[in-house]
């Protein structure tokens, strides 16, 4: 690793959920807070910021490109040899890295933990996950960013063609627009999602069109910056060691900062998950019951909401069916 390593100062977080006593509350709402925690499960909400959260939050992004802003990986924390680490890799196919995690370590090699694959992916138990580095309007001083962690697969769609939609329009120039982050609800299959938006809320036209004005006559180069920044990122064959070809490690998963990430997936999204797991589980047991192949347990599950009672879609299911009658019970 690189001790010169061109870092952001992270002042804060943005959140789209809290845990009060232990257990994960739902708002629709973006809290804005420090970095730390005011005891061992709440983080403080930063000063000036409403304790119940905003209905949108003013940020710009430091970088042009979109990657840069918002990176998504396979990740997870750990202790290598009690030394604290982030793992990740970008897809299946890549190589699973494992980076220094605390400056006094920054010297230490990247360990490669060796292709990222659906058996290390179950072995390490990384999660997909989107990290945005944003600077909060009139709070933030260049460099000074917070960050929004999320493993949602709605908001990570959301924000990544957000800022795709938005490089297209402006060029390639996003850094420094005043963007606005908020929550929204949408159904997806008769179940309330919440997710996160980034968002241009100005005149497409004249607003864009002043802002790409003032980009062209600025001498301030993010150009420049964003090229410093990924150079000081590049690695070099000595920078990294093969996990294989190290004696006697010790690898430990993190679960403490997982948590940490878990705290920013909104409850009503996990109690939809949990019953469609519930239902899913249901269905599934009473068609190797039955001795039901040919129809898709997800198929069951869907066919399950058009029944009143469970015992109504057992009797339904109590006769050979086809998936063709499945799908036309489907109300």
């Amino acid at each position: 690793m690189n001790k010169n390593l061109l870092s952001l100062v992270k002042i804060g977080n943005l959140k789209i959920g809290l845990v009060k006593n232990g257990k994960p509350i739902a708002t629709e709402r973006i809290l804005v807070t420090e970095p730390t925690k005011d005891n061992t499960e709440n983080f403080t909400i930063m000063h000036g910021f409403n304790v119940e959260g905003e209905e949108s939050v003013k940020i710009t992004l430091p970088f042009d490109k979109p990657e840069l802003n918002f990176e998504v990986n396979y990740v997870i924390f750990a202790k290598i040899n009690d030394i604290e680490y982030m793992i990740k890799a970008e897809k299946i196919g890549a190589p699973l890295l494992a980076y220094p995690l605390n400056i006094e370590d920054f010297d230490k090699k990247v360990i490669n933990m060796g292709k990222l694959s659906a058996a290390l992916i179950k072995k390490y138990q990384l999660k997909r996950t989107g990290f945005l580095k944003a600077h909060l309007v009139g709070v933030s001083g260049y460099g000074e960013v917070v960050y929004f962690k999320t493993q949602s697969a709605n908001s990570i769609r959301s924000i990544q063609d957000q800022l795709n939609a938005l490089t297209a329009l402006t060029k390639g120039n996003i850094a420094g627009l005043e963007l606005e982050i908020r929550a929204l609800k949408k159904d997806i299959n008769e179940k309330e999602i919440v997710y996160v938006s980034v968002s241009y809320r100005g005149d497409i036209i004249t607003g864009l069109g002043e802002y790409l004005e003032q980009r062209d006559n600025s001498k301030v180069s993010i150009a420049a910056f964003e090229k410093a920044y990924e150079a000081s990122r590049k690695l070099a064959e000595k920078d990294i060691e093969d996990l294989k070809e190290m004696k006697d490690v010790k690898v430990e998963i993190d679960t403490s900062k997982e948590s940490e990430i878990d705290e920013l997936t909104d409850a009503a999204n996990k109690e939809n998950e949990k019953a469609l797991s519930e239902e899913g589980e249901y269905v599934k047991e009473l068609f190797e019951k039955n001795g039901i192949v040919k129809i898709p347990v997800p198929v069951g599950v869907n066919a399950l909401k058009s029944f009143e009672t469970k015992e109504e879609f057992e009797e339904f299911f109590s006769e050979e069916r086809t998936l063709a009658d499945v799908i036309a019970a489907i109300k």
